[in-house]
């Protein structure tokens, strides 16, 4: 942010990252150059209208682009993948320049805020295969009830650095600058022996002494008023940082006086020794900091982000600390995109930083996994014992959440209780406490709502509902109006939204069902309900759509299949037996789905696939449902479904 001013940044793309990367550098005063191996991408209209001092180049993404400039920073677009820039990659590495993404100029922008403005935000990020949006926005609305002022970025839109910006302005930027030159400064001096301020200071006075200071001396309040007269026309602020530093090294430790070498010289000095002790004491030139002034506390900046955080966007950056993350679930998606399983899982835990909260979902072992670790010595002691303590403290903290009761103080669960099941909430006077295993009580809890409340369907709801809750908390938010968040959200388009209900079947749009997890999640959540037609198909990404064999067979009553990896998903199913219908279009779809269900059952279109081979992106691919659907006659006869299936 504030170092950028006059780099030779390159983007590499030009889509909604690459824009606000070249924004942000452009507003920063760097000199811009952005790179699409396309002749005309999505935002190169707006890069020409907005940065005219930007330079387009289309080219390949290789290292012959770095010949363009002697350029200090690469950083690519998050749709790049790792392989396709792997020569340009190397190539920056070998030079020294440095490489990242839009992530990485956030992270930057977020750590230079804190150093010169005192800027402090919690940064909760959400990231994980399925379910991210929903807890990143179910997340955000909560804390807005809690009178939070929250910014919700990243792969949900908008950009990271395009809300940043927003709330900044060049006099911020400037403002900015001019704190951390003096930040530099104070540093500076800081770092200075103090017996050379001092001298300096007795200079600037006019003032003489027979000997060299000694170190760690003051001769009184004359000495005292010529170095605080120096420090203030020098930093512009007299009391500052720096009189905290000279009070910590004792500059006026009345006791350092016996060790002068000759107290003659002192004395020489017409400065009374009973005097100059009282001075020491009292009159230093140290004086009562006043506490430094916060340039954030002048600007509505949020106070909470809330991002969500995709594994392209995670993917390499080292820098980035958030205040607390949850990684929802891991499952397979984007193997086109990563070279396998094991790289797109660590772009993931890569977001739990050392001193990240991390919310960890204690059914799914693989998450479980990611909790810190005692070692061994302290694990054997007690929770409630003084090494226990010690334990607990000397690691990042965590919180779970999961199906079942709650196992630590402060964790989240679900219970029976009065006929009904609840979200609760353990106790937290100890919070990460576990129960003494001998003791047959189990550990208290508070009943947070009942789960037939949320608007949201389906188990897998229900422990968003808790990781969004988790992450909420970390902020010391008051429950309360996080609850009443929870109980009015109502989810996001194109997850499990019901679009119409025609002679009893009702018509399903999960389009944002684009893996084969969310669709798992999905069939399990609707199934619960009734048998189901699913629609499934579209571009795999290389997935293995093995997993949807069983809720198929536990709930779907008839597959319609369609789009380029149709005909994978039809013969990994084919051994269920299931009637599969293969079709050629949407509306197909939908017209032949009226056919095969009956009344009580669902509709359900949740693809497992990315929607790029028929549809701009998934909720184009919903709109086409949708219209499908209210195209339909409940009373008509059909028999396209006949027709589909023996032609």
């Amino acid at each position: 942010m504030l170092t950028l001013a006059h780099q030779n940044l390159l983007i590499l793309g030009l889509g909604d990252s690459g824009l606000a990367m070249a924004q942000w550098g452009v507003f920063c005063g760097a000199n811009v150059w952005v790179a699409d191996n396309r002749e005309d991408p999505p935002q190169l209209q707006a890069l020409r209208r907005e940065l005219p001092q930007a330079q387009f180049v289309c080219a390949s993404l290789d290292e012959q682009l770095l010949t363009q400039a002697h350029f200090d920073g690469v950083f690519k677009s998050p749709g790049l993948s790792p392989q396709s820039l792997s020569k340009l990659w190397q190539a920056a590495a070998a030079q020294g320049v440095r490489t990242g993404n839009e992530l990485t100029l956030f992270a930057q922008a977020l750590n230079e805020l804190k150093a010169a403005g005192h800027y402090q935000p919690d940064v909760l990020v959400v990231t994980g295969t399925n379910g991210k949006t929903t807890v990143t926005r179910l997340c955000a609305q909560m804390l807005q009830k809690a009178k939070k002022r929250v910014a919700v970025a990243g792969n949900i839109g908008p950009t990271l650095l395009g809300t940043l910006r927003a709330h900044l302005t060049h006099g911020d930027l400037e403002a900015l600058r001019d704190l951390h030159t003096k930040g530099r400064q104070r540093a500076e001096l800081e770092q200075a022996q103090p017996v050379m301020v001092l001298n300096v200071a007795i200079a600037d006075a006019g003032l003489h002494t027979d000997n060299a200071l000694p170190e760690n001396v003051v001769q009184g309040g004359e000495l005292a008023r010529a170095a605080d007269a120096y420090l203030e026309e020098t930093l512009e602020a007299p009391h500052n940082a720096l009189h905290s530093v000279l009070e910590a090294e004792s500059f006026a430790a009345s006791e350092d006086i016996e060790n002068i070498e000759d107290p003659k010289a002192v004395d020489d000095e017409g400065v009374d020794r009973e005097e100059t002790t009282q001075a020491t004491a009292v009159e230093s030139i140290v004086v009562s900091p006043e506490p430094i002034h916060s340039w954030a506390s002048e600007h509505a900046l949020p106070d909470v982000w809330v991002l969500e955080i995709s594994s392209f966007q995670a993917f390499g950056v080292t820098e980035f600390e958030p205040t607390a993350a949850v990684i929802l679930n891991i499952t397979e998606d984007h193997l086109d995109w990563h070279a396998d399983m094991k790289e797109y899982r660590a772009a993931k835990v890569g977001l739990f930083a050392a001193q990240t909260c991390r919310i960890i979902h204690r059914d799914d072992p693989e998450m479980l996994a990611l909790r810190p670790n005692l070692s061994a010595k302290s694990a054997g002691f007690k929770p409630n014992s003084a090494w226990g303590r010690r334990a607990r403290e000397a690691l990042p903290k965590w919180v779970e959440y999961g199906a079942g009761a709650p196992e630590r103080g402060g964790d989240f669960g679900i219970e029976q209780g009065a006929g009904m099941t609840w979200l609760v909430r353990a106790h937290d006077d100890e919070p990460g406490v576990k129960p003494d295993p001998t003791s047959l009580e189990g550990l208290p809890t508070q009943r947070l709502m009942p789960l037939d409340a949320l608007k949201i369907r389906g188990p897998h709801n229900a422990l968003n509902a808790m990781a969004a809750l988790a992450l909420a908390c970390t902020t010391r938010a008051h429950m309360a109006p996080l609850l009443h968040a929870l109980k009015d959200y109502g989810g996001e388009a194109h997850r499990l939204q019901t679009i119409r209900v025609l002679d009893g079947v009702q018509y399903v749009d999960d389009s944002k069902g684009t893996n084969v997890g969310a669709t798992c999640a999905a069939l399990a959540a609707l199934g619960q309900e009734g048998p189901l037609v699913v629609i499934l198909g579209g571009v795999g990404k290389g997935q293995d759509f093995s997993p949807l064999l069983e809720p198929v067979a536990k709930c779907v009553r008839a597959v319609i299949l369609m789009g380029e990896d149709g005909p994978k998903i039809k013969h990994v199913l084919e051994p269920l037996g299931k009637t599969m219908i293969t079709v050629q279009s949407m509306a197909q779809a939908v017209v032949v789905a009226q056919e095969l269900a009956k009344s009580g059952d669902a509709v359900l279109l949740s693809p497992a696939c990315a929607s790029f081979d028929m549809f701009k992106d998934y909720a184009h691919r919903a709109q086409a449902f949708q219209l499908a659907v209210n195209d339909l006659v409940a009373a008509q006869p059909h028999s396209l479904a006949q027709e589909v299936h023996h032609g």
